[in-house]
C-alpha cells in the first residue's frame, strides 16, 4: 500500500479527496502545516508528498527545499492557483515532481499519483501484453518482404529501440523472447547480404558502405567550406549508437543514420576501407604490397590511416585542406588529448581514431570486474550510457562544436556476442579468427550458419587472398577447429566477436552534427 503524505493549511476541506483516494487502496495522512508535514517526513517512509504552495506560515516552496534535503528522491507534486512563471521555475529547480493547478478533483489528483507512482508497472504490463504483436511481425520476417537495405535499416533501429526499452521495462523472458527473434532476422538477414553484396560493391544500386563513408559525409562538407571534426570509435554498434545519440541530443541538433560495413568486418578490413574511401583490392591497387602482413601481423595494417586520408584528399580535389590525426588507446590519453585537440585544433579536417571500446572488449577476459560489467548486451550498454556521459570524448565533441565544426561521429564495425559454434577444417589455415578465417580448402560443419566465398576478390578482398578461399561466420556463431571445442566453453562463448555477417558486424551508425 503506497503512503500519501497530503500537507496543506486547509486540510479540513479536502476530506472528500483524501476518502477518494484511499477507497483506491491509498494510505493518506494529512497534515495542515509545513513544520509538522516536514517532522512527519523525517520519521517516516513516504512514497509522495502533495504540497500546497500557499499557506499560512511556512509556505509551499520552503517546505519543498526541507524535504527534498532530507529525501531528494522523494516525489513531491505541489498544487497551486498561482500562474507566476518564477514560482513554476523556482519549484522546478528544487526538483518537484509535478503541478496539478486549482481548483483540484479528486481524479485529478488520483490520477496524477497513479502516472508517478505506478507509471512503470502499467508500462510493464502493457509492454508484454504488446509485445506478443511485435513478436509474431518479427518472427514473420522472410525474404520476401526484406529485398532493400532501407528495409533492413528501419527493422535494425526497430530492433535495437526495442531491445533498450526492454532493457528499462521488461522481464528476463521478454529479452529472451526478443533475442530468440533477433537470432531469426539474422538468418534471413544474411541471405539478404550474400544475394547483392557483389552486385553492391562494383557499383550497382550500392548502398552507403565503409568504402563510400568519405565520399558520402565528409567530401561535401568540406568542398562547401566547413571545417569536419571526423571519430572513428572503434568497435561500436548501432544500439550504442543510438544511446550516445541520445546524450547528444540533449546538448547538440544531431542525427543518427546507418550505412552498411564492409566484409569480413575486422579492423583493418573495415577502416582502411573508410580511410581510403576504397574497397581492399582497390588499396592493393594503389599501394602495392599494402596487405602483405595479412596473415602474419594484422593489426600493423591500421598503422597507415593518415596515409591513406591524405591520399584521398590529394584524389578527390582536396589537396588544399588541412588534416589532424590522432588515435587514442587508452582512457588517460584521452584526457591528454583533450586539452590538446581543443585548443590547438584548427585543421579543416580534424580526425579522431577512439580505440578504447575494442581493447576494451579484447581485454574482457582479463579482469573479472570488466567481464561482470559487459556480460551481457544490457549491462553492456548501460556501461556505454555511463561512459559516454562521462567521458572525453562528449566534452571534446561540445567543444568542437562550439568551434564551428561539423562533427561526424561513425565506426567500423559493430561486434556480437557468439553463444554458438560451428566446426571448420582446411588443408591450410592462414588466419584462425572467430568469426573470419582463410584457408586452403576451407570447409564448414554447417553451411547455413557461415558463408564459404570461393573466390575473394569477387567480394573485394586483395590479391594476397589469391589461391585462398574463406568462411565468414553469421548469427551468433564462432569459427572453432575440429578439436577445440573446450576453449570455445572456456574463452570464447559469451565473449564480443567481429569479424562476421550479422546485423549487429554491419548496419553501423553514423551521427551527423551540423554546424552552426
Amino acid at each position: 500500500m503506497y503512503h500519501i503524505l497530503w500537507i496543506d493549511d486547509e486540510i479540513d476541506l479536502l476530506k472528500p479527496h483524501i476518502l477518494f483516494l484511499e477507497k483506491k487502496g491509498y494510505k493518506v495522512v494529512g497534515i495542515n502545516n509545513g513544520s509538522d508535514g516536514i517532522k512527519y517526513v523525517e520519521e517516516n517512509s513516504i512514497d509522495i508528498v502533495l504540497l500546497d504552495e500557499m499557506m499560512v506560515g511556512m509556505d509551499g516552496l520552503t517546505v519543498l527545499k526541507n524535504i527534498k534535503l532530507n529525501d531528494s528522491d522523494l516525489p513531491v507534486v505541489m498544487i497551486t492557483k498561482s500562474e507566476e512563471e518564477s514560482i513554476f521555475t523556482e519549484a522546478i529547480g528544487s526538483r518537484i515532481t509535478d503541478f496539478i493547478t486549482k481548483p483540484v478533483s479528486a481524479i485529478q489528483v488520483y490520477l496524477t499519483i497513479k502516472k508517478i507512482l505506478e507509471s512503470n508497472k502499467i508500462i510493464k504490463e502493457t509492454l508484454a501484453r504488446d509485445y506478443a504483436k511485435e513478436f509474431s511481425y518479427l518472427s514473420g520476417i522472410s525474404d520476401y518482404n526484406s529485398e532493400t537495405i532501407d528495409f533492413w535499416y528501419d527493422l535494425n533501429e526497430r530492433v535495437f529501440k526495442k531491445d533498450i526499452e526492454l532493457d528499462k521495462f521488461g522481464n528476463d523472458s521478454l529479452r529472451s523472447s526478443h533475442k530468440v527473434v533477433r537470432n531469426e532476422l539474422n538468418i534471413s538477414f544474411g541471405k539478404f547480404v550474400q544475394k547483392y553484396y557483389e552486385d553492391w560493391i562494383r557499383g550497382k544500386d550500392s548502398p552507403i558502405m565503409s568504402n563510400t563513408v568519405l565520399d558520402n559525409y565528409i567530401k561535401p562538407s568540406l568542398k562547401s567550406g566547413k571545417k569536419i571534426f571526423f571519430i572513428v570509435i572503434d568497435s561500436l554498434r548501432y544500439d550504442q549508437g543510438l544511446i550516445i545519440n541520445e546524450i547528444l541530443k540533449e546538448e547538440v541538433d544531431s542525427n543518427l543514420e546507418q550505412y552498411l560495413g564492409v566484409l569480413p568486418t575486422t579492423t583493418s578490413i573495415a577502416r582502411n576501407s573508410i580511410f581510403s574511401g576504397k574497397l581492399p583490392s582497390g588499396i592493393d591497387y594503389e599501394f602495392p604490397g599494402f596487405w602483405e602482413n595479412f596473415f602474419s601481423n594484422e593489426t600493423s595494417l591500421n598503422s597507415r590511416e593518415e596515409e591513406l586520408l591524405l591520399h584521398y584528399l590529394n584524389n578527390n580535389g582536396l589537396s588544399s585542406k588541412s588534416l589532424e590525426y590522432y588515435k587514442i588507446y587508452r582512457y588517460n590519453e584521452g584526457i591528454k588529448f583533450e586539452n590538446k585537440i581543443v585548443r590547438e585544433s584548427n585543421s579543416d579536417l580534424v580526425c579522431l581514431v577512439y580505440d578504447i571500446l575494442d581493447f576494451m572488449l579484447h581485454s574482457r577476459n582479463k579482469t573479472e570486474l570488466l567481464s561482470e560489467l559487459i556480460n551481457n548486451e544490457k549491462s553492456f550498454r548501460s556501461m556505454i550510457k555511463s561512459w559516454f556521459r562521462n567521458s572525453s570524448l562528449f566534452r571534446i565533441v561540445l567543444e568542437m562544436k562550439k568551434k564551428g565544426y561539423e562533427i561526424i561521429i561513425t565506426t567500423d564495425h559493430g561486434n556480437i556476442q557468439v553463444e554458438k559454434f560451428t566446426k571448420t577444417s582446411a588443408d591450410h589455415f592462414f588466419t584462425l579468427g572467430s568469426r573470419f578465417r582463410v584457408g586452403r580448402n576451407i570447409k564448414s560443419s554447417n553451411k547455413k550458419q557461415s558463408w564459404q566465398v570461393q573466390v575473394p576478390q569477387r567480394i573485394g578482398l586483395p590479391s594476397i587472398f589469391k589461391g585462398k578461399n574463406l568462411i565468414i561466420s553469421k548469427e551468433n556463431n564462432s569459427l572453432i577447429n575440429e578439436l577445440s571445442y573446450e576453449d570455445f566453453i572456456n574463452s570464447v562463448k559469451g565473449s564480443y566477436q567481429h569479424g562476421g555477417l550479422s546485423m549487429e558486424e554491419a548496419l553501423l551508425p553514423i551521427i551527423t552534427i551540423r554546424s552552426n
